[in-house]
């Protein structure tokens, strides 16, 4: 139930703040993030490092509401409200973590997620190397270097 509360959340936010004009090039940040999120969760599931209960719909031993709520509207929303000055790209990348990472200690508390050879460290460090991925994403890939068209 929890993944589902979460994904009809994140659709909300995402139809609040999402900049139509600008979705199909934000999208491939979010499908960015879907693609990490479950090579990682996947890699890490099969290896016993934390296991999922109450997926609702099951992808690759994840929840598809989780994959399809806020893993795909973190990364769209990323893409459309990033930072144009350097330093705020990474205050940015470290906020963004330690939100997720929050996110993370509640499922937590809830046993939705259930950590068998895993730490909350783990995650954190995870969660920062795949936000910072994200913003070289949006830099690189999607050439959102900080000019007008941001």
């Amino acid at each position: 139930m929890e993944w589902i509360i979460v994904f009809i959340k994140s659709w909300i936010l995402l139809y609040l703040l999402v900049d139509l004009k600008r979705l199909k090039v934000n999208i491939w940040c979010g499908v960015l993030a879907v693609a990490l999120q479950i090579a990682i969760d996947t890699r890490a599931i099969s290896r016993g490092w934390y296991h999922i209960n109450r997926k609702g719909i099951s992808i690759l031993g994840s929840s598809l509401f989780f994959t399809l709520g806020p893993v795909l509207v973190i990364g769209i929303l990323m893409a459309q409200y990033h930072p144009r000055k350097r330093w705020l790209r990474i205050v940015n990348v470290f906020v963004i973590s330690a939100l997720y990472s929050i996110f993370e200690l509640f499922v937590l508390a809830r046993e939705a997620l259930v950590y068998l050879d895993w730490s909350h460290i783990d995650s954190l460090v995870v969660n920062t190397c795949v936000m910072a991925v994200l913003s070289w994403f949006i830099i690189v890939v999607l050439d959102k270097k900080g000019g007008a068209n941001t």
